[in-house]
């Protein structure tokens, strides 16, 4: 099997880990923020994975960028995404103010990120 099969199928197969943990957040975020039930070790639990798995994405999609070619789709693409990991390092931020606005931000962040990965993916007519 070549390098640039197994990263494309690395690639896609972490992508449903960054799913998984996205989803996880979103829906524990969103219900903690509106319920107002707050509990801070399942919060950096879920904000580590998140980005954590969203820097693996990140790091997997730059070596196969760079290992078969560069071109005006795949740099759209890697430039969206990068915009994404960002936003799910941004709870790093607010993690020692007040909770409910960690909770809203964080939120905030989540679905935001979500939203330029389902661009980003929809760019590279990942949907076919």
């Amino acid at each position: 099997m070549e390098f640039t099969t197994i990263l494309a199928h690395t690639h896609s197969g972490v992508r449903w880990l960054v799913v998984a943990a996205a989803l996880a957040a979103f829906i524990f975020f969103g219900y903690g923020w509106l319920a107002k039930k707050y509990s801070a070790k399942p919060a950096r639990i879920l904000t580590a994975a998140y980005s954590g798995l969203l820097d693996l994405q990140v790091l997997v999609g730059f070596i196969y960028l760079f290992t078969v070619g560069i071109n005006r789709w795949r740099m759209e693409h890697m430039t969206l995404l990068l915009i994404a990991a960002v936003l799910a390092h941004l709870p790093r931020k607010w993690r020692d103010g007040a909770v409910e606005i960690y909770y809203r931000n964080t939120f905030l962040s989540v679905l935001g990120s979500i939203v330029l990965i389902v661009v980003g993916v929809a760019m590279i007519d990942g949907w076919s």
